[in-house]
């Protein structure tokens, strides 16, 4: 079993550090990445 094959993402750096990509290069974003994103948007609609 094989992570990128089993998910179609590909392995890259990004600021130093290996992330995961999707298949149209879009960085997939970590649980914190996705926390932080949806409490900026919670603030933006006060």
């Amino acid at each position: 079993m094989s992570l990128t094959k089993d998910f179609q993402v590909s392995k890259g750096v990004y600021q130093e550090k290996l992330r995961f990509f999707t298949p149209e290069a879009e960085l997939v974003l970590t649980p914190e990445e996705v926390a932080q994103q949806a409490e900026q948007e919670k603030e933006r609609a006060e």
